[in-house]
C-alpha cells in the first residue's frame, strides 16, 4: 500500500484472508487495500469481518480493535 501498489496489495491481503478467514489482522488488510482502492462500502464490509473475526482476541488485540472501530466510527 505505501508504495501505492493497490491491486497487488488487495491481491496479496486477499491471499492471506484465504488462508485464515479467522484472522482479524488478514480482513484488516483487505480493508485497507479497499479503502486504498476507493471501495470505502467494500472496506467497512471487510472491517465489520475483522471485527468479528474468530481469531480476535480482544486482550492481546486490543490496539487492532480500536484501529477498527476508528475506521468504522470516524
Amino acid at each position: 500500500l505505501k508504495e501505492g501498489s493497490y491491486t497487488e496489495a488487495l491481491r496479496e491481503a486477499e491471499s492471506a484472508k484465504n488462508l485464515d478467514p479467522a484472522s482479524a489482522t488478514a480482513w484488516k488488510a483487505v480493508g485497507d487495500a479497499l479503502e486504498a482502492s476507493g471501495r470505502p462500502a467494500e472496506a467497512r464490509e471487510a472491517y465489520q469481518s475483522a471485527l468479528h473475526a474468530q481469531g480476535l482476541d480482544p486482550v492481546f488485540q486490543e490496539e487492532l480493535i480500536g484501529e477498527l472501530q476508528k475506521k468504522l466510527n470516524p
